[in-house]
C-alpha cells in the first residue's frame, strides 16, 4: 500500500468514526498475569480473556510475569504505558495482602491503578493430611492445644495470604500454631500429603485431587458460604470463628492515567462476559465463585481488604523488608 493510500484512509476512518482507527493503533490487549502459568490467576486470566475475544474485535492475550510473589508482573503494568492497551489480572496476595506487610512498596495498589473490574473469589479452606487424627475443627484445635506450637501450616511464604490468614486463623481459635513457609504452593501440597506438615490453608480447586483420593481432609472453609465443592465442610461462622474469613480474589486494572474513555470502553467488555452465562458455568466448573464488582466498588473492597490485613499484620507484628 502506498503512502498515499494510507494517509486516504486514515481520513476516511477520522471522518466515519473512530473505531477502525483504534483497531489499527491497538489490535490487542495485553492482560499481564503477575503469577506463573498454571496458577489459580492464570486460569481464570485465560477463561476471560478467551470470552471477550469471542465478543470483541480486539484479542486479548495472556502474558505471565512472575516473581517477587507477583510484585514484578505488578510492577510493570503500574509503570506501562496508560493507553488502555497494557492491563493487570491481579489478586488479593499482591495488591491486599503484600502492601499490607512491606513497608517499601515499587508500586501504590490505590494510586497507581484504575480499577476495572472485580471478577471471581474463592475462600480458603484449611486442610489436614490423613495422618492427623481431628476429624472436625474441634478436634484440630484439642489437638493442637495438647501440644503448642506442633501444628505446623504450610504457607507459601511469610507475608502472604496463606501466611496471614493461618495468624488470623490463630487469634480467632486461641490456639497455638506454627507457619511453616515454601517456595509456592506446589512444594508446600507435597509436604502436606507426605505428612512433614500437618495443615494447610489453600483453595478448594488447588487441593481439589488430593480431597478426593483421601490424603488430605478439610475442616473448615474459611468464607461466609459453604464451597459447592466442599458441601458437607462448615464455615467459619458455624465452627464459632468471628471473623476469620480468608479469600482469595482476582480482578482487572489499568495504569491509573489511563483515559477515561478507554476505562469506560474496557469495563463495557468485561461487564458483558462477566454477565454471560457460559462464562459463569466455566468459572464455576473450575471451583471459583464468579463475583463481580465494577469500578470504584472494586477500588473500595480492595482498599478495605488491604486495611484488614495491615491490621492484622500490625496486630502480629509482621513486618517484611527486603
Amino acid at each position: 500500500m502506498k503512502r498515499r493510500s494510507v494517509l486516504k484512509w486514515s481520513a476516511v476512518a477520522l471522518a466515519g468514526g473512530a473505531v477502525p482507527l483504534v483497531r489499527a493503533q491497538s489490535p490487542h490487549i495485553r492482560l499481564v498475569v503477575p503469577f506463573p502459568p498454571g496458577a489459580a490467576n492464570d486460569t481464570i486470566a485465560r477463561l476471560l480473556a478467551d470470552a471477550i475475544a469471542k465478543r470483541s474485535r480486539r484479542t486479548w492475550i495472556v502474558e505471565n510475569k512472575a516473581g517477587a510473589g507477583s510484585m514484578i508482573g505488578i510492577d510493570s503494568v503500574a509503570k506501562a504505558a496508560a493507553d488502555g492497551t497494557t492491563l493487570l489480572f491481579g489478586a488479593s496476595d499482591g495488591l491486599a495482602v503484600l502492601p499490607a506487610v512491606r513497608p517499601v512498596m515499587p508500586y501504590d495498589p490505590g494510586r497507581d491503578f484504575a480499577h476495572l473490574a472485580r471478577i471471581a473469589t474463592s475462600p480458603y479452606v484449611l486442610v489436614v493430611n490423613s495422618q492427623v487424627s481431628a476429624r472436625d475443627f474441634a478436634g484440630f484445635v484439642k489437638l493442637a492445644n495438647q501440644q503448642p506450637g506442633n501444628m505446623r501450616v504450610a504457607t507459601t511464604g511469610t507475608g502472604t495470604l496463606g501466611d496471614m490468614g493461618t495468624i488470623l486463623l490463630a487469634s480467632a481459635a486461641n490456639v497455638e500454631l506454627t507457619s511453616v513457609p515454601y517456595k509456592g504452593m506446589s512444594p508446600a501440597v507435597n509436604d502436606l500429603v507426605a505428612g512433614h506438615v500437618e495443615a494447610l490453608l489453600v483453595t478448594p480447586t488447588t487441593i481439589a485431587p488430593h480431597l478426593a483420593s483421601g490424603k488430605v481432609r478439610a475442616l473448615v472453609v474459611l468464607g461466609p458460604r459453604r464451597s459447592p465443592m466442599l458441601p458437607d465442610v462448615p464455615t467459619a461462622a458455624e465452627v464459632g470463628l468471628a471473623g476469620a474469613d480468608v479469600a482469595a480474589w482476582w480482578g482487572v486494572l489499568a495504569p491509573a492515567k489511563t483515559p477515561a474513555g478507554a476505562l469506560a470502553a474496557l469495563r463495557s467488555e468485561i461487564a458483558a462476559v462477566l454477565g454471560d452465562a457460559e462464562f459463569r458455568k466455566a468459572i464455576a466448573e473450575k471451583g471459583f465463585d464468579v463475583a463481580p464488582l465494577d469500578g470504584d466498588a472494586f477500588a473500595k473492597f480492595a482498599a478495605a481488604d488491604f486495611q484488614r490485613w495491615r491490621d492484622v499484620a500490625r496486630k502480629a507484628g509482621i513486618t517484611l523488608k527486603d
